[in-house]
């Protein structure tokens, strides 16, 4: 292959570094997509004040005929800097058949970009802080391969044999890719939908049953060394549980709090997590109250926007499965099966399918006392200081993340005078 300049070396070095960049955030995105992040998960991921990013994974627009937006870039940016490698590796010039198809390659990507931006800006009304990442290694790259939109006239001698042969690995290394990435994509969402990750809540590590394999409980006797200390600096403040929907005994010494949104991703996850955990040592001395914060200004007056468009209807609906003695069936039905931009007449579908009157759900929806309920939800959650979801409260004070929740659980067991025992109750 003819001798290349060594500024093409160090422009297509600088498209790969992008390249590989964009795979690595698309690959975070991916893990996100199916909520597998745990980094994500630590915190209230749905919050109008973060990255954005849950809102429009949650969108229609983050899929393609069932993949991920992510997935296909991730599939993209590892098939780029596999052709980009096999031009550096092969000394091919900017010029040559791989340079001016990468080029290629990237402008049509960014356009691709530019389109979602609007999508995002238009359709969702929030920016996801990633994606816009893998737009900006889309936009380097373009830069940096922007001499290869030069045309030059084909070839015939053995550079271009050479070129061809390679731009034909590209392109099988691409399906190879492709469906590599399709399969990890299926592996992932089968995870996410099959089980539930314990260690939002500190469970350290899960059986094969799905069930806490060991529960971060020792009994009585509590070390000084707390692994999560921060619950306890927690202020405690006085929330109110009147006429909120409980799953436990309400006499339990530990209360726990959630404000969610029924159409938040972590919500789900939490709500998930914690069917599970309850069947620990713990179940019998705790019980979940639930309480709205649906992320939509239509009802949320001081949000700056919707967030979750059709939360409100979800919201007011769990007002009235809770009223008509049916909400967990209810809360259960939503958070197996989210619905998407949900309208009264899918509310309504939703809590007749979980075993509610039509007739009378239609009535209560209708009826003040439900609009009035909903807004005292979000009124304590306002005088709370809540801002996403879900917020967790333990008798009283707020969990800073969802990680610290077994071990605040415990500490309040153990102020309690309550002993629980678990697989590592022996051990320090």
């Amino acid at each position: 292959m003819t001798r290349r300049p060594v500024t093409d070396s160090f422009r297509l070095g600088l498209a790969f570094l992008a390249a590989g960049f964009g795979a690595a955030v698309s690959a975070v995105l991916l893990l996100r997509h199916h909520g597998l992040d745990a980094g994500a998960l630590a915190a209230a991921a749905c919050d109008p004040a973060n990255s954005g990013c849950e809102e429009v994974a949650a969108s229609a627009w983050s899929t393609v005929a069932g993949v991920p937006l992510a997935a296909i870039g991730l599939a993209f940016f590892v098939s780029l800097g596999f052709l980009l490698a096999l031009a550096l590796l092969g000394g091919a010039p900017l010029s040559s058949r791989p340079g001016r198809l990468a080029f290629g390659l990237v402008a049509l990507a960014l356009g691709v970009d530019l389109f979602l931006l609007g999508v995002q800006a238009f359709a969702i009304g929030s920016f996801c802080s990633l994606c816009i990442w893998t737009y900006g290694a889309n936009g380097a790259a373009l830069v940096f391969l922007l001499p290869a939109r030069k045309v030059v006239s084909m070839r015939h001698g053995p550079d271009f044999a050479v070129e061809r042969l390679a731009v034909r690995a590209f392109w099988l290394a691409a399906c190879l890719v492709a469906a590599a990435v399709l399969v990890i994509n299926s592996g992932l969402g089968d995870r996410a939908e099959d089980s539930v990750d314990l260690s939002i809540l500190g469970v350290r590590s899960a059986a094969s049953d799905g069930l806490p394999a060991e529960l971060p409980l020792r009994g009585a006797g509590l070390t000084p060394q707390w692994r999560n200390p921060t619950f306890r600096q927690q202020r405690e403040q006085e929330v109110s549980l009147e006429g909120a929907p409980v799953k436990g005994d309400p006499q339990a010494p530990v209360k726990i709090v959630t404000f969610s949104d029924f159409l938040c991703p972590s919500c789900r996850r939490f709500a998930l997590a914690f069917d599970q955990y309850v069947e620990g040592p713990t179940g019998p001395h705790v019980a979940l109250h639930y309480r709205n914060y649906p992320l939509d200004s239509t009802c949320a007056a001081h949000l700056p926007r919707v967030m979750h468009p059709g939360a409100c209807e979800v919201a007011r609906g769990g007002v009235c499965a809770n009223l008509l003695g049916g909400f967990w069936e209810y809360h259960d039905a939503i958070y197996i099966a989210p619905p998407n931009a949900p309208d009264a007449d899918d509310v309504v579908r939703i809590a007749v399918d979980s075993g509610l009157d039509e007739a009378a759900f239609r009535a209560c929806l209708a009826e003040p006392r439900a609009e009035a309920a909903l807004q005292s939800d979000i009124e304590e959650a306002v005088k709370l200081g809540v801002t996403g979801t879900p917020t967790i409260f333990i008798n009283g004070r707020r969990v800073p993340t969802l990680d610290e929740f077994a071990d605040a659980v415990l500490w309040e067991l153990e102020k309690a005078g309550i002993s629980v025992s678990g697989p590592d109750s022996d051990r320090e």
